[in-house]
């Protein structure tokens, strides 16, 4: 699972490790021999942003991440996450579904719009470490589901720029 870009307050890393803490606390103690999921948090912490002890199974790079680890961490990952507090959209969405990678997203801003819930992705609320468990929980449940959610991503993505393609060939 990855978290990418500068981690900022805005964008809910602290509400994303705390859902962390209690999918750890939860999934350990159902099946402690199956556990052993791996959140990668990929991007230079900003400036003021104090981030809490990692809890086990976080994987902080605390660095610009140059393009050729950027398109190995979306080869690899399973889900992108975006607990965003606040935002008006992000390109991640798209990257993620370019690797066939699902998201789970926070009803703020644009993201909702680029994900079709149960489908390509989830949507949760923000600053809510209960519910972004709980879609995490789900996601993580089921790996084949996972790897047709980003297939269906990819094709849902690519769909929507042959859209705009042909609107905007249209229009001019």
């Amino acid at each position: 699972i990855i978290c990418f870009g500068r981690l900022e307050l805005y964008k809910g890393i602290d509400t994303l490790l705390a859902a962390w803490t209690l999918l750890n606390a939860s999934q350990a103690a159902a099946a402690p021999q199956a556990w052993a999921q791996r959140l990668v948090l990929a991007g230079a912490v900003g400036q003021g942003v104090a981030l809490p002890p990692l809890p086990p199974g976080v994987e902080l790079r605390d660095r610009r991440i140059p393009d050729a680890e950027a398109i190995e961490l979306f080869r690899q990952a399973a889900l992108l996450v975006l607990p965003y507090r606040d935002a008006t959209q992000s390109a991640l969405i798209a990257a993620a579904y370019r690797f066939g990678a699902p998201v789970i997203v926070t009803r703020r801003g644009a993201l909702p719009e680029y994900v079709v819930e149960g489908e390509t992705g989830w949507i949760a609320p923000p600053d809510n470490p209960g519910a972004l468990a709980a879609a995490l929980r789900e996601a993580l449940a089921d790996a084949e589901r996972l790897r047709r959610m980003g297939a269906a991503g990819r094709s849902w993505f690519k769909q929507q720029r042959q859209q705009e393609e042909k609107a905007l060939t249209t229009l001019y």
